[in-house]
């Protein structure tokens, strides 16, 4: 797969085909350890997917190619502090590498400031050395030292 894909990429509200298809991505087991995913119920999943228009704590895209390959957003939303998680993942392995990333984050960053959140954070496995490599480049820091095999990031819109 060439590496030029990533200038179709678009950010979209996800669907039931983006569900059913994360249900696949879900199921590998090395993406999983790499993002640090726990095992979701069917039944979880479709839970977690009804509720999303009444979160205000939670916001989703999923990227688009000709097909899924991902999905962005941000989690615990603080609005006092205008401070939210950052997250985002890129699926197939294919993809990565070609700047998705760095796509992805300017995206966020912008739907970020129009909600008032002037603070990001997140949290990386400590074996994820390319997603830390590019965390770093973006501005993002380490705040805590490493707990469990995950450290802890944050920057400063």
């Amino acid at each position: 797969m060439t590496k030029c894909i990533h200038r179709k990429i678009s950010f979209e509200p996800i669907d039931r085909t983006f569900l059913r298809l994360s249900r696949q991505w879900l199921e590998d087991k090395e993406f999983c350890k790499l993002i640090m995913a726990q095992p979701v119920s069917l039944e979880t999943q479709e839970a977690w997917f009804c509720s999303l228009s009444e979160r205000r704590d939670y916001l989703i895209w999923g990227l688009k190619s000709v097909n899924w390959i991902g999905a962005c957003g941000l989690k615990n939303i603080d609005p006092d502090a205008c401070s939210a998680e950052y997250w985002g993942y890129i699926f197939p392995p294919d993809f990565r590498g070609a700047g998705i990333g760095s796509k992805m984050f300017k995206f966020i960053c912008k739907e970020a400031c129009k909600s008032g959140i002037d603070k990001l954070w997140l949290r990386v496995a400590e074996t994820n050395e390319a997603a830390i490599s590019a965390y770093q480049r973006w501005g993002f820091s380490e705040t805590q030292s490493k707990e469990g095999g995950v450290i802890y990031m944050e920057t400063c819109l």
